[in-house]
């Protein structure tokens, strides 16, 4: 007999091929990429803080499914022996619960900024239920002016370069302020991309690739106004642009996530 989720599946798996179909069908309307003119940088800016308060319980479930917490875990353990750690677009602080508490690494520094100061609010939270002591600021990652060159071991970004105007003046400003020998930690998701290092350069297949990129690019603008971020920017080609030293390049989630190791 025929089991009802085998039924579910089926139609599921239906489903999906006519959406993919609809949406690569020839002269289906989809937003031009790197076109973002739909939506100013202020809708995005206030979609991020009115979405403060739901921000966590909106993501939280997904990225356990999806496996970012680990991701995030395996990132931020980069940052266990830094001496002076900032983090980029901090958001709410969910990577929080991976950092080393103020009572293991006493001697190190950590500062989290972000535009938002509702956001930086519900981080400082956060650092304090984890025992970190954390030094937040309001600041554009576009412009890091109050920190100086060569000043931190460790640069950490998640999820942030979706959500600013120019994420290559970014990429500039991380680099800026990171000490020689130090590293530039990112995990970012966007245009699906196989892996850079090649270790899975079979996977995924390239007509994937563009079915993801496709979707991705149907609900740019959408995602844009609700959440503040443009989910299918190139996120490969903005590294590749910064002119920085790739010491560990993996994609996950069909080519989406980007975990990315760089060196200034």
């Amino acid at each position: 007999m025929v089991r009802a989720r085998h039924v579910v599946l089926g139609v599921g798996m239906y489903a999906a091929g006519v959406g993919i179909a609809v949406l690569l069908r020839p002269g289906m309307s989809t937003p031009s990429v790197g076109d973002e003119s739909a939506v100013s940088a202020e809708e995005r800016a206030k979609a991020f803080t009115t979405r403060a308060g739901e921000y966590d319980a909106h993501v939280a479930r997904s990225e356990r499914f999806l496996g970012i917490d680990s991701l995030r875990r395996r990132l931020v353990r980069h940052t266990h022996a830094a001496t002076n750690v900032i983090e980029i677009a901090a958001g709410s602080g969910r990577n929080a619960a991976w950092y080393r508490s103020s009572t293991e690494e006493p001697h190190q520094l950590i500062t989290w900024v972000d535009t938002s100061a509702e956001m930086l609010s519900l981080a400082q939270t956060q650092a304090t239920n984890r025992g970190l002591h954390v030094n937040t600021k309001v600041a554009d990652a576009e412009d890091l002016a109050p920190f100086p060159d060569d000043c931190f071991d460790v640069v950490l970004d998640t999820f942030g370069l979706c959500s600013v105007s120019d994420p290559q003046g970014v990429l500039r400003e991380m680099k800026r302020i990171c000490a020689p020998g130090g590293q530039i930690l990112l995990l970012e998701h966007g245009r699906a991309t196989c892996s850079p290092n090649g270790s899975d350069s079979w996977w995924p297949p390239r007509a994937l690739l563009l079915v993801m990129n496709r979707v991705l690019d149907f609900g740019a603008q959408q995602h844009a106004l609700k959440w503040g971020c443009w989910w299918n920017r190139d996120i490969h080609r903005a590294i590749k642009d910064a002119n920085m030293q790739v010491k560990r390049y993996e994609t996950h989630h069909i080519g989406t996530t980007h975990f990315v190791i760089l060196e200034p």
